[in-house]
């Protein structure tokens, strides 16, 4: 996976459905119950939810992490981070298009939502590739220090159908820090 302060798409390589009963993630940094038939990742830097998939095999995803302000080359806070996502990448992205940032409130915090569309090659590292687009939204949420961030990634043919799973996942999400 590419870390947070890497770059503009997100890539988790599909994975295994966790064992039922695993359903809701909390760390030392928030509590975030997963949306109802998704599986679940935790990584160092955070939680995973894995949703449903195309018909490329593309997964819905939904991300949620706390970013510590830090000296190894990420974003020192939460308008630094929304400052780098809304800038053009530094190389090609088929599809790329970034939409202003729009203010919204995350538990009680205010916090900025940055929508993207990109694309994502399928299958992956193969000759023979075809461009799948996809749509991202990107939720940054301020934290006495550092920042969180929840992240929706899904292919567009069915973003629309599985939105109101990130829509849940924003509602539910209580910080910590």
């Amino acid at each position: 996976m590419i870390a947070l302060a890497a770059a503009a798409v997100m890539l988790v390589s599909p994975a295994s459905a966790e064992p039922a009963g695993l359903q809701a993630a909390s760390t030392a940094a928030f509590d975030c119950p997963a949306p109802a038939g998704w599986s679940r990742r935790d990584d160092e830097d955070g939680t995973t939810y894995l949703g449903p998939r195309d018909s490329n095999g593309i997964a819905a995803r939904i991300g949620v992490r706390y970013a510590s302000a830090r000296a190894d080359g990420g974003a020192p806070d939460a308008d630094a981070y929304v400052a780098r996502l809304t800038r053009k990448p530094a190389f090609d992205i088929p599809g790329w298009k970034t939409y202003p940032p729009k203010k919204l409130t995350v538990a009680g915090r205010a916090a900025r939502l940055v929508r993207q569309d990109s694309a994502e090659a399928v299958p992956p590292r193969r000759i023979r590739m075809k461009e799948a687009a996809i749509r991202e939204e990107t939720v940054v949420v301020p934290a006495a220090t550092g920042y969180y961030v929840i992240h929706y990634y899904a292919p567009r043919s069915i973003a629309a159908k599985n939105r109101p799973a990130f829509v849940k996942a924003l509602e539910s999400f209580k910080p910590k820090l």
